[in-house]
């Protein structure tokens, strides 16, 4: 019976996070979402050297633009999703490193210096929990006019 009792008392609680998109231009195109776990020493890590927890891809419509992930322990997450506009599976860009499809993240950062730290996307979850990210789109150069 102790036994019994021991393994209920250290039971790993999960929890389950929803993510609601906004500020997409259509819903044609899946979406790429990366669950990253962030509560490890965030100094010098980037996007790049991370492998992300869970990866999924959704397909929204008009009426649901939500997405939850189930069963993550407590602790703190980090959020990267891309709208896949060409469906190829593989956020584009460009030779300079700017996306060129509509990219999202947790807490949803400015991007004006490029991919935010990974502190600032970082989001705890010790209860169920509910956030919205907003996805951003590359700005198109006007094209100059004659005079």
């Amino acid at each position: 019976m102790n036994s019994i009792v021991m393994s209920t008392c250290f039971a790993q609680t999960t929890f389950d996070l929803s993510i609601q998109f906004e500020k997409l231009k259509t819903t044609d195109h899946a979406i790429m979402v990366e669950v990253f776990r962030s509560d490890k020493n965030l100094q010098n890590v980037n996007w790049q050297t991370l492998t992300p927890l869970r990866t999924k891809t959704v397909k929204l419509t008009e009426k649901n633009k939500t997405l939850t992930i189930r069963n993550l322990q407590q602790g703190l997450y980090a959020l990267r999703a891309f709208q896949d506009l060409n469906d190829n599976q593989t956020l584009d860009k460009t030779s300079s490193g700017i996306p060129k499809e509509p990219v999202a993240f947790s807490n949803n950062p400015s991007l004006f210096k490029g991919e935010p730290d990974l502190e600032k996307t970082s989001i705890w979850l010790d209860k169920d929990r509910s956030v919205t990210i907003k996805f951003k789109h590359r700005k198109r150069k006007k094209a100059r006019r004659k005079r």
